[in-house]
């Protein structure tokens, strides 16, 4: 156990560094990292998750806490610098603890892993519904401008004011521009989408000011149009036209092998390129009869199939990766087109506009659909470097909204947020305490609770040293025990470092976000307390190691 208390140690030690680091960053009002490589590159950045993934790089330690924060953040988009305070507090309370007696440190951690267990399984979730009952949590289940109001804290300070207000803009035209939008499950369907397919939909353009940034209707194609025809519909009389896309390009498919025909008679080549032609050109007739005038596929289409495409004033776009192909036919509810024979009913879309796209250097094509609202971000930036990290930011938003929905016992779905500015773990802390009082628990899990609520408070702590905030703790503490016992809101610090109803501010975070910040907090908290050593690896064994005598045996334990 001597090996298990040094690993604590060593996990302090990272963790504490960590936070001397991010510690003047957490908050509205904090400042930027500027994080430096061996190799030269510059990072700057207000994101707790880029400079710990960067300083856990050289360490084995930082590296298993990076993995714990890495599961969190994947699904939150946010709260690393709490993640990382918080780890910090856990095992700074251990290891005072532990110095108090170390002859029974063995025993001791222990206990506070077991109680930690127990703490995370069957007290947590009696807490949090303690907190719903006394107005802590808020539950709604049809206000989006709270759901703004979330977005806007996730971002504040991280950017500047009008950064911060551009970037927002964009995720409001992105979910909440149409009447649909009122409804949370379908908001939080559309969240899931946006999350899913977030490389398709923003798409980053270095070479301009975010100020040229835009939400367009409809999907952008990364390719040309093929043939002369640029733009779709033809006549102003006409407000839809129909599109194919096609499986193959019927008789023009590459082969699969390298081929040589070799043809004596002139003739005969003539021959072969005529039917050929007939053949391509009743396979344009077929799909002109069927008023389609926009052909699109992923295979190569040949010159004499792009020629017969302009007689008939039929537009083409080849060579699109799979992926877009894919795309496009399942938002538009159509099959790829193999076979003429069949009905083409179901192998026909309808869309409103095709057109070319400026997008940076490279002219696309833009197609925009007629009844199914798809929309996708054309974000701009000076540099590719701002630009991704502009990227990161919404996608962090999103990420952030979807842990603000929550299910209800009816399957339904509601906004549910607690309040900010450190109150919610001014009254996390305080309602522990009191269920710690009031029942009687394990020892262990009376340590446990004790552990916690002491970290908890690290959270406000930290938020009234960066906004040079006069209350002190205590006061804190003692203005959310007689909030709670009178039943009345609980105080946050806002955003000019005061003490106010951060509720009336705006001031807001998603209940799963947190709910999901304890949970991980505490189960990798466990998993350091309960892992023994770091063992160094050398080499590891091949597949074809001989392992059946002596030598080799202690060969594979070096």
């Amino acid at each position: 156990m001597a090996e298990n208390l040094e690993f604590v140690n060593k996990t302090f030690e990272f963790s504490n560094e960590t936070v001397q680091v991010i510690k003047d960053s957490f908050g509205p009002n904090g400042l930027d990292t500027l994080v430096s490589t061996t190799s030269g590159t510059l990072m700057l950045t207000n994101d707790g998750f880029q400079v710990v993934k960067s300083l856990s790089r050289s360490s084995p330690v930082g590296k298993f806490i990076f993995q714990g924060l890495d599961l969190f953040y994947k699904n939150t988009g946010d709260f690393s610098k709490k993640f990382i305070l918080l780890i910090r507090e856990l095992l700074g309370e251990v290891l005072t603890i532990m110095s108090e007696d170390k002859t029974r440190s063995n025993e001791q951690l222990l206990c506070i892993s077991q109680g930690m267990d127990g703490l995370f399984y069957s007290i947590i979730p009696k807490v949090f519904d303690k907190l719903q009952t006394v107005g802590v949590i808020n539950e709604y289940p049809g206000k989006i401008d709270d759901g703004i109001s979330i977005i806007k804290t996730s971002i504040s300070g991280k950017f500047s004011p009008k950064t911060c207000e551009i970037l927002v803009g964009l995720i409001r035209q992105l979910l909440f521009a149409d009447e649909l939008s009122n409804d949370i499950a379908y908001l939080k369907q559309t969240t899931d989408k946006l999350l899913d397919n977030f490389s398709d939909t923003v798409w980053e353009v270095a070479g301009k000011l975010l100020t040229s940034s835009a939400v367009l209707l409809g999907i952008i194609i990364p390719r040309e149009f093929l043939t002369m025809l640029k733009k779709l519909p033809r006549s102003p009389e006409s407000n839809f036209f129909k599109f194919v896309i096609l499986g193959s390009s019927f008789g023009y498919d590459l082969p699969q092998s390298n081929t040589v025909f070799s043809l004596k008679d002139s003739q005969h080549v003539n021959n072969v390129l005529e039917w050929r032609r007939k053949h391509i050109e009743n396979v344009v007739q077929v799909l002109a009869k069927h008023g389609v005038e926009l052909i699109i596929t992923s295979v190569t289409l040949h010159e004499t199939f792009v020629h017969i495409c302009n007689q008939y004033h039929m537009a083409a776009i080849h060579l699109i990766p799979q992926e877009d192909i894919t795309r496009i036919s399942n938002i538009f509810g159509i099959n790829l087109l193999f076979d003429l024979e069949a009905d083409l009913t179901s192998f026909i879309g309808v869309a409103t506009s095709c057109k070319p796209i400026q997008v940076g250097r490279h002219v696309y094509v833009h197609l925009q659909p007629t009844k199914m609202l798809v929309k996708q971000i054309l974000l701009y930036a000076p540099t590719e470097t701002l630009c991704h990290q502009y990227s990161i930011a919404l996608q962090n938003m999103l990420k952030i909204l979807r842990s603000s929905f929550k299910q209800r016992p009816d399957k339904s779905y509601v906004l549910s947020y607690v309040l900010g500015g450190g109150a919610f773990e001014l009254a996390l802390a305080y309602t522990f305490e009191e269920y710690r009082k009031v029942n009687k628990l394990n020892p262990n899990i009376q340590i446990g609770c004790e552990i916690l609520e002491k970290a908890l408070l690290s959270i406000p702590r930290q938020l009234s040293k960066n906004s040079d905030c006069r209350v002190s703790i205590f006061d804190l503490k003692a203005e959310t025990r007689q909030a709670l016992a009178a039943g009345k809101q609980v105080y946050g610090l806002d955003r000019n470092g005061g003490l106010s109803f951060v509720g009336n501010e705006g001031i807001i975070e998603p209940t799963m976000g947190n709910y999901m910040l304890v949970s991980s907090v505490l189960l990798l908290f466990v998993q350091i307390l309960r892992t023994d050593r770091i063992v160094h690896v050398k080499t590891l064994p091949s597949k074809n190691a001989q392992v059946d005598s002596d030598d080799s045996d202690s060969e594979l334990d070096k």
